[in-house]
């Protein structure tokens, strides 16, 4: 909701100014580009980083919990091993692994246990029988 009243308060500012006709043009300009650099950085930049990046914190959190060693499976999201607060390796996993990876990079005949998913970005544990040797 923040972003809204921001980028609303902004666009709604920055039309004032570009019609106050006792300002030059330059000042109406700046005012306006200053509003824009505010909005971008107190709303647009921190909720594109939420849609971006917090499924794999979310999925890394996720993992934290977890007793199992896990790998980095057909994906390179070096913000994983940051926000697990370890080195996460990036390879096919072993048995008694888990891994992250994304459901469009599993091959069809893979088989596994999925314990965590969010917008593509999932924690998996191979099943046996499974070919879990694809990268």
């Amino acid at each position: 909701m923040s972003y809204y009243a921001i980028t609303a308060s902004a666009a709604a500012i920055g039309i004032a100014a570009l019609l106050a006709a006792r300002w030059a043009a330059w000042q109406r300009l700046a005012v306006a580009a200053g509003l824009l650099s505010l909005a971008l950085q107190t709303a647009v930049a921190p909720w594109l980083g939420q849609v971006v990046g917090g499924p794999v914190k979310r999925a890394a959190q996720f993992a934290a919990s977890r007793p199992e060693n896990v790998v980095q499976w057909n994906i390179n999201v070096p913000s994983f091993s940051l926000y697990r607060g370890k080195i996460t390796g990036s390879r096919a996993p072993h048995a008694g692994e888990l891994a992250v990876t994304r459901a469009d990079r599993l091959a069809p005949d893979v088989k596994v246990e999925v314990l965590f998913s969010e917008a593509g970005v999932m924690v998996v544990r191979p099943l046996a029988g499974g070919n879990s040797e694809h990268n």
